[in-house]
C-alpha cells in the first residue's frame, strides 16, 4: 500500500528539532538572498540561474528581483515563525505561507531535474530538497 510519505520521513527520530529547522533556513536564506544580489549586481555570471535559460541582463534582473523579493518575504515569514520578529500575525496565515513553500521548492527542485546548467543541477537541486524538508518541518509546527 502507498503512503502519502515515506515512512523515515514519519519516524519522530528523523524529525529535525524545530529550532534548529529554523535557524537552518534563516541562514539558507539569508545565503540565497546574498547570492542572488551578487547575480543581480552581476558579480556572478547570470547563466548559472533560471535553469541556464536567461538570455539577456534585462531578464536576468527581472528573474533575480523576483527571487530576492520572495527568499525575503519567506526570510521575513520564517523569523516570524522563531519569532526573531514579533508583529501580530495570525499563526495560521504563517502556516499557510510555509506550506505554499513547501510546494514551490518540491515545484522547483523537480524544475532543477531540467535545468541546462550543471551548477543548477548539482548545487540547487539538493539545497532545494532540503529547503523542501525543512519547511515541511516548520509548516508541521513545534
Amino acid at each position: 500500500m502507498l503512503t502519502a510519505a515515506p515512512i523515515w520521513i514519519m519516524r519522530r527520530s528523523f524529525i529535525v528539532p524545530f529550532d534548529m529547522a529554523i535557524n537552518a533556513m534563516l541562514i539558507i536564506l539569508s545565503c540565497v538572498v546574498l547570492f542572488h544580489l551578487f547575480v543581480f549586481f552581476q558579480l556572478l555570471p547570470y547563466n548559472i540561474v533560471g535553469g541556464g535559460r536567461l538570455h539577456n541582463v534585462s531578464e536576468m534582473k527581472g528573474f533575480e528581483g523576483a527571487a530576492i523579493l520572495a527568499n525575503a518575504f519567506l526570510l521575513f515569514v520564517i523569523a516570524l515563525r522563531g519569532h526573531y520578529i514579533h508583529l501580530p500575525v495570525p499563526a495560521r496565515v504563517i502556516t499557510i505561507v510555509l506550506w505554499l513553500f513547501v510546494v514551490i521548492f518540491a515545484l522547483n527542485t523537480v524544475g532543477n531535474f531540467f535545468a541546462t546548467t550543471w551548477t543548477e543541477i548539482i548545487i540547487f537541486t539538493p539545497l532545494t530538497i532540503i529547503s523542501t524538508l525543512l519547511c515541511y518541518r516548520l509548516a508541521r509546527g513545534r
